[in-house]
């Protein structure tokens, strides 16, 4: 006989004993709907509400059998609590039963339905640095920036406590500013709370480093000026000393093209009489410490020349490279289109053009080597130049690949486990995986390291699985196996029980104990019989037994797990005393 759910073998066993239910006593199904998040209460008559009595009859309720998730609490008046479980959501059933002072039974359903509850947010640590005097100014969402809602709920921050240092001001949407008191270093913090619409709420602790830095800060600086002109820069103007000591400029790196020097320890003049980008370097010092920053300078009479940078391409005989030597070029004026010429022929190959790119193939006679072609760029008024260096290897040959193997416990995890480790490319060249397939191996869990270099796994199941996977040099691909074996039995494993109950009495059959059941369920059960006196409901993960009806003697049930093993359970119920 096909399994049947919890709800229904309760109906079952409820409808079993209307039989038995005397006249005027009948319990009546009841429905209730609460969060996960919330204990239910259900005040006195509760239960009992829509039950019915015969006149003059008090009536007393108990309960048969717990809800499959979560704890029920049922008084004889008929209130109860229920509390949920975290995150289960969804129907969950209970059993139980009425009865009046002369005995008389009858039992019915209770079913609640649980909904998603509010979760509260996450408050994620935050770090942040200040230097006296200056204020500390974070708009929103400031201190909620890095925090996190999974309801997706707009958050709220309030002030819990801190700091010890310094002056703090909290705005509603996480935006705050902090200024530390001119005596103040060192670290402090504050702790916050971010709530969620619905109330829900989390601490968070936010960190402040004041620094009272002695050395002086040099900022960099960038000018303009036209060739042959004279350039007077007061690096000085912009850096800063916290103690307010005068700063003197002790020292400049060499320039080129053009000439400059320090003049007075307060100035560099500068002069040049080509269009150039000059760059360099200068330190100051407030007579203990001293900063160091970059000047940079354009030169121009209205156009600055284009930049050429010069390239590496390596390719294999027998193959091609495309490139674009024109990828790390650049005009600094905004705008200007660039035009490109090489200065001449390759000697070893072809060069095919193919839009912005160039398509390089080695001769069919030639042979390892460099080939160096020089090419210029021209932005319209000024040309700059630089050359592609090609480098010919043999013919390239796939990787070679060697098999791995893998012995893990089922669910330990392993973190990049080297399967490139023992696999080599003749050429020289790096090896990475390219691409993997499990085979639709669904008891393992596999993905390739950072590095792309090995694997990190999982297994869930005992058994062995086939991960089969491509190397590559960046042109050919070679394939490998890695086999991953984990010991213990691969197939579900049904065993006998026996028990004994008292009649009148339940027990809770401790049936999957000593069998190997990979897809255990807490909510639905294996295929299995049910034809047994009593009521046989499965909750909790487990069958219970329910020895009610007025059998005594043995009788048993049979159930199966995927896989086709089938165990029988024998329930011996003894008479009641």
């Amino acid at each position: 006989m096909k399994s049947i759910s919890v709800f229904a073998a309760a109906l079952l066993f409820a409808a079993s004993f209307s039989a038995f239910a005397q006249d005027g006593v009948a319990a009546f199904d009841d429905q209730y709907t609460t969060s996960w998040d919330s204990v239910l209460t259900v005040a006195s008559p509760g239960l009992l509400a829509n039950d019915r009595a015969g006149a003059g009859d008090t009536l007393r309720a108990f309960l048969v059998a717990q809800p499959q998730v979560g704890r029920l609490t049922l008084a004889e008046d008929g209130s109860f609590t229920f509390e949920p479980v975290a995150n289960a959501q969804g129907p969950v059933t209970f059993l139980y039963g009425i009865e009046n002072q002369h005995g008389d039974t009858s039992y019915a359903n209770g079913t609640i339905t649980v909904t998603p509850g509010n979760k509260p947010p996450l408050a994620i640590t935050d770090y942040y640095t200040v230097r006296v005097p200056d204020r500390l100014i974070v708009p929103a969402p400031g201190l909620l920036g890095n925090d996190i809602d999974l309801d997706g709920d707009t958050l709220s921050v309030e002030l819990v406590d801190g700091p010890d240092l310094g002056t703090f001001q909290l705005n509603e949407d996480g935006g705050f500013w902090f200024e530390p008191s001119p005596a103040d270093s060192g670290e402090t913090q504050i702790r916050y709370r971010a709530v969620d619409a619905r109330g829900g709420s989390a601490e968070g602790v936010a960190y402040f480093t004041v620094v009272s830095p002695s050395a002086p800060l040099a900022e960099p600086d960038h000018y303009e000026v036209f060739v042959g002109h004279r350039l007077v820069m007061d690096v000085l103007a912009n850096d800063q000393d916290a103690d307010g000591n005068v700063l003197h400029i002790v020292s400049m790196s060499p320039v080129s093209p053009g000439y400059g020097f320090v003049s007075g320890g307060q100035v560099i003049e500068y002069i040049c009489y080509q269009e150039a980008r000059v760059t360099f370097s200068y330190t100051v010092s407030d007579g203990v410490h001293q900063s160091t920053t970059t000047v940079t300078i354009d030169v121009t009479d209205g156009d600055l020349p284009p930049v050429a940078v010069d390239d590496l391409v390596t390719v294999h005989l027998g193959s091609s490279v495309r490139f674009n030597p024109m990828a790390n070029d650049y005009d600094p004026n905004e705008g200007t289109v660039l035009r490109m010429q090489w200065a001449g022929s390759p000697t070893m190959g072809t060069l095919v053009a193919d839009g912005e790119d160039w398509i390089y193939t080695p001769n069919a006679d030639a042979v390892p080597g460099v080939e160096t072609l020089s090419y210029g760029i021209w932005d319209g008024f000024n040309a700059a130049y630089a050359t592609v260096t090609i480098e010919i290897h043999g013919p390239n040959q796939a990787p070679e690949v060697g098999d791995d193997y893998l012995e893990v416990s089922v669910g330990r995890i392993v973190n990049s486990f080297p399967v490139v480790a023992n696999d080599s490319d003749p050429d020289g060249d790096d090896l990475t995986i390219s691409r993997y397939s499990t085979n639709g191996a669904s008891y393992l869990s596999l993905f390739p390291s950072p590095d792309r270099k090995g694997f990190s796994c999982q297994v869930w199941r005992p058994g062995t699985y086939t991960v089969t996977y491509w190397v590559t040099d960046g042109h050919l691909e070679s394939q490998g196996q890695f086999v991953i074996f984990a010991p213990g039995p691969t197939e579900n494993i049904a065993r006998d029980d026996a028990y004994t109950v008292v009649q009148g009495q339940s027990i809770t059959l401790n049936t999957f104990a000593n069998d190997v059941y990979f897809e255990h369920s807490r909510f639905t059960p294996p295929e299995h019989t049910s034809n047994v006196p009593g009521a046989l409901v499965y909750t909790n993960g487990d069958f219970q037994y329910l020895a009610y009806s007025p059998f005594v003697g043995d009788t048993s049930f049979t159930y199966t797990l995927p896989g086709g093993s089938t165990a029988t359970v024998t329930i011996t119920v003894l008479p009641a005393e």
